[in-house]
Formats: C-alpha cells, sequence, structure tokens
C-alpha cells in the first residue's frame, strides 16, 4: 500500500486503490504500535502490579542521572532495513529507481506539478520487554505479543496505514540485561514487514523544444542548419 506520507510544505495526495491513512516509515509504525496498545489498554485492563511503559529509550530518572526503574518497560528499534523487490513479496527485483506513484497540476503554481515518487523496504523491528520481576516479563512478552498479532491480522490495523507482509519473525532468548543499571529481566521479540517511503516534489512543465534541423545530412559536405525553438503554446519560432 502506498497512501500519503509526510512531506515538507507539501500535501501527498493518496494513489488510487490504496489506503487512506497516512504511510508509516520507521517512526510511523512504532507510533502505530503505540496507537494500537493504547486502543487495546483501553479494551482490555492489563495486570495491576504492572506498570508498561512503551518507550523508545529506557526511561531516565528525573531526580538522578540514572535510570528510573519503576517501570515495567517496553522499548522498540529497527534491527534491518533493504530496498523491497518489486514484486507482491517484496523479495523480487530489487528497483533501480524511484516509482511515480501520482502526479496532479500544482495548486497555486501554473506550468508545475506535484509529483509523488517512493520506495519500499524490507524492515525487521524488534521489541524488548524489559522487568524487575522474571515473571512479570515473561507475561508481558506474551500479552504483548498477542495483541500485536491481533492487530496485525484480526484487526488489519498495521495494513490500513501501508504497513504491509507483517510477520512474526522470532523471540530471542531469554535473558538478564545489566544495560539499564540493575538486573533486568529482558524479552526480545522481532517482527518484519514492508514499509512505504513517499516523496513529492514540484515538477515544472515542458516550456518549449529546441530543434535544429540540418540537410544533407549523409553527404558529409557542409550543409545550412535551421534551428527554432517549438513553444507548447504559440507554436515554432525561427532563430536568426
Amino acid at each position: 500500500m502506498f497512501p500519503s506520507q509526510r512531506t515538507t510544505g507539501y500535501q501527498q495526495v493518496p494513489p488510487p486503490l490504496r489506503s487512506s491513512q497516512p504511510a508509516a516509515d520507521y517512526d510511523g509504525f512504532f507510533a502505530a504500535v503505540g496507537e494500537a496498545l493504547a486502543l487495546h489498554r483501553r479494551e482490555q485492563a492489563i495486570p495491576a502490579n504492572w506498570n508498561l511503559n512503551y518507550v523508545e529509550e529506557y526511561p531516565r530518572s528525573k531526580s538522578s542521572e540514572g535510570f528510573d526503574h519503576s517501570f515495567d518497560v517496553v522499548t522498540f528499534k529497527v534491527v534491518s532495513s533493504a530496498f523491497a523487490g518489486v514484486d507482491r513479496t517484496g523479495k523480487g527485483t530489487i528497483p533501480k529507481s524511484l516509482r511515480r506513484f501520482h502526479s496532479q497540476p500544482h495548486p497555486t503554481k501554473a506550468r508545475y506539478h506535484l509529483v509523488t515518487e517512493g520506495w519500499q523496504e524490507n524492515v525487521v523491528a524488534e521489541f524488548q520487554v524489559l522487568s524487575k520481576s522474571n515473571q512479570t516479563a515473561n507475561q508481558m512478552a506474551i500479552w504483548f505479543h498477542r495483541f500485536l498479532l491481533q492487530y496485525a491480522y484480526s484487526m488489519r490495523f498495521f495494513q490500513s496505514r501501508g504497513i504491509e507482509n507483517f510477520v512474526f519473525v522470532e523471540r530471542l532468548e531469554d535473558d538478564v540485561t545489566k544495560e539499564y543499571g540493575q538486573d533486568l529481566n529482558r524479552r526480545r521479540l522481532r517482527y518484519a514487514f514492508r514499509l512505504a517511503f513517499l516523496v513529492t516534489y514540484e515538477s515544472k512543465d515542458l516550456e518549449s523544444i529546441h530543434v535544429e534541423v540540418r540537410q544533407d545530412v549523409f553527404s558529409g559536405a557542409e550543409s545550412p542548419t535551421e534551428s527554432f525553438d517549438w513553444s507548447l503554446d504559440d507554436g515554432p519560432k525561427p532563430q536568426g
């Protein structure tokens, strides 16, 4: 799916038969997960002993230079991303140029169009569940995994935002990390999907063509050359 995506200065128009939701880049995907998570938590209460916090980085303490360990945390990051193929699976021929999706007359500038081009990437993202309690880490990992798959497959929440081919990749080995200043039980979940990246820019319309006509071009002899500019509005204008 290739819906509109934010760009500086212009509002992209979704190509026909595409999603009406804004396309998700990396940040857009993680924001969509956060939005879905907020909806899910309103519909399904979490255990009272969970202090679930969905953040990009482990929270810092407000009163010291260390970390705030009062939370049970889910962090996220991109593990890898690469050009996707042009077929439905994203595994076919890798494109060598951007694909044009849409073009429309500029709303305020004559002889200009707004052109939307883009590309696709196969992305692997990782979510880390971190808790001081081993039991809580296990329970949260299972709860979060079920939530993601429900919103991906049953509700198609991510597909409506241009996030395609969403699949569960793996759960890595459970471990304990000291990265955040204290022993924390860590559960790592990885998922793969395809994203669409769109770029909109101004393109000036063609106004004229310069033409040179040479006689006896195959004789090898000197021959006169006639040149003129062909205006798309007024027709040919001979030079000289």
